[in-house]
């Protein structure tokens, strides 16, 4: 669904003649990769608000996402894989955290 969408936008780049055909796969790439970015950052927060540790949660996608970034991380096949393990472990964490009363 996202990559139907990413093609779509990218159609309406060259439509507009805002980009060149040969850069096609490149920009669709580029918008797959914004919108899965933003849907898992968004989720991660929106259950940070659920939860109210919306606190813990900036802090634990920036320690998260950067750890991830500099080992690599776990690589699922689809997309959907890996946000469901980032959404897991994101609770996981803050729920673990939290202290108890």
């Amino acid at each position: 669904m996202v990559a139907r969408f990413a093609e779509h936008l990218v159609d309406q780049f060259e439509k507009e003649k805002l980009m060149d055909h040969t850069m096609r796969e490149h920009y669709i790439y580029a918008v797959v990769s914004i919108i899965e970015r933003f849907l898992t950052v968004g989720s991660i927060i929106c259950l940070g608000f659920i939860h109210k540790n919306v606190d813990l949660t900036v802090l634990f996608m920036i320690f998260f996402f950067s750890l991830r970034k500099r080992t690599g991380g776990y690589h699922a096949k689809h997309y959907w894989q890996c946000y469901i393990m980032t959404i897991i472990v994101s609770v996981s964490y803050t729920h673990l955290t939290l202290p108890t009363t």
